[in-house]
């Protein structure tokens, strides 16, 4: 197994050495988003590279290609999809044909697609002789069998065809995605609690009564996963939006009842400590939490939230937390800052406040450890 954040580079060696690859892990762990993400990265720089999507679960036999009656010369043509590249048109055409969920294929279908994937000749059409050029690339993802998902096998001689990757779930990236792309308090809860970001293993992997809350919940789709966090963090970005009220069944049919009140207590929390409308007004006299994990919480989400015209009083009230916190909050703005990039982080990264802090004891040792490492 390999861990899923090095799916990116997998997909670039994929596309650059030319082998068809499949990626394979439990639902909902973020896979397609990853492939497309790094395929149409990969298609900017390359101008003549294209991208074309398939749905594997859907995909019937005839779908790619199918003969047809030609009365008018008493033959048999076969019609090729029109999306698909001809090595006979463009011998140096290049790019990525991405299926979605391929083990959910039929087995018809999947054998129709069999000489597409390699490249080969598969006879005349009404657009001439027929095959993929060579600069084409097929990647595909999907669950596994050992998910419980519905998946099948491919046959063996389809399976050759593909290069296979078993992706195992790593909690350190599914954090940084939700500290990134996610509400702060999402990103805020699972820096707290890594374990959450993704519970499919816990809710499937072990045996459970059929009555069992967790199970049915999981069977209706609701477990912890990145797409349910997403989830979770749109309705969470709506109700502050529109004062809409997020209520515990709200959350249990997103991510389960278990992780759904969790979420809910630390949302509670959060509540009622400084604001960050307090913070920016008062940053000497606005209250620092007396809890460790209140000061870890609510350090997260100013790191998560913090911008040009907001970081001087953050800055003022920040530094009125212990040494540690100081760092945890520094580590998680710089990382945010690094990734995101633009006019934020330059004005930060040149304030005085920004300056001293950075040639602070407790952050220097922070900077020299993750130098080291």
């Amino acid at each position: 197994m390999t861990a899923i954040s090095r799916m990116p580079v997998l997909v670039e060696s994929a596309f650059y050495t030319r082998q068809n690859q499949l990626y394979l892990s439990a639902p909902g762990q973020g896979k397609t988003t990853l492939i497309l993400q790094t395929a149409a990265a990969i298609c900017a720089k390359r101008p003549r590279a294209k991208l074309i999507t398939f749905d594997g679960g859907t995909l019937s036999p005839t779908d790619t290609a199918m003969s047809m009656p030609d009365m008018e010369n008493l033959s048999i043509q076969k019609i090729i999809d029109g999306r698909l590249p001809n090595y006979y048109d463009d011998p140096d055409g290049e790019g990525i044909i991405y299926i979605g969920e391929v083990p959910l294929m039929g087995t018809e279908a999947s054998k129709g697609m069999q000489k597409l994937w390699n490249h080969e000749d598969i006879g005349g059409s009404k657009r001439g002789e027929f095959k993929i050029p060579p600069g084409y690339v097929f990647i595909g993802d999907g669950q596994r069998v050992t998910d419980k998902s519905n998946a099948q096998r491919l046959t063996r001689s389809n399976a050759s065809r593909f290069v296979t990757y078993e992706l195992e779930w790593d909690a350190e990236h599914g954090v940084e995605i939700a500290k990134m792309h996610y509400h702060p308090k999402v990103g805020a809860f699972l820096s707290r609690n890594p374990a959450l970001v993704d519970n499919y293993e816990d809710v499937f992997g072990k045996e459970r009564a059929s009555n069992d809350i967790t199970l049915v919940e999981g069977n209706n789709g609701a477990w912890a996963s990145l797409r349910s966090w997403a989830k979770v963090s749109g309705l969470t970005e709506y109700s502050e939006r529109v004062g809409f009220t997020i209520y515990p069944e709200d959350l249990s049919v997103r991510v389960g009842s278990g992780v759904g009140k969790s979420y809910e207590v630390f949302c509670q929390m959060l509540d009622k400590l400084a604001s960050m409308e307090e913070i920016v007004k008062a940053p000497d006299k606005a209250k620092v939490p007396d809890k460790m994990a209140e000061q870890f919480a609510l350090s997260t989400m100013l790191a998560l939230t913090v911008k040009a015209d907001t970081f001087k009083p953050i800055s003022v009230y920040q530094n009125r937390y212990p040494p540690e916190l100081q760092t945890v909050f520094f580590k998680i703005m710089n990382d945010r800052l690094t990734k995101q990039g633009g006019p934020d982080a330059t004005s930060i990264r040149g304030t005085t406040e920004y300056k001293k802090w950075i040639t602070s004891q407790h952050i220097t040792k922070l900077l020299l450890g993750a130098t080291q490492s």
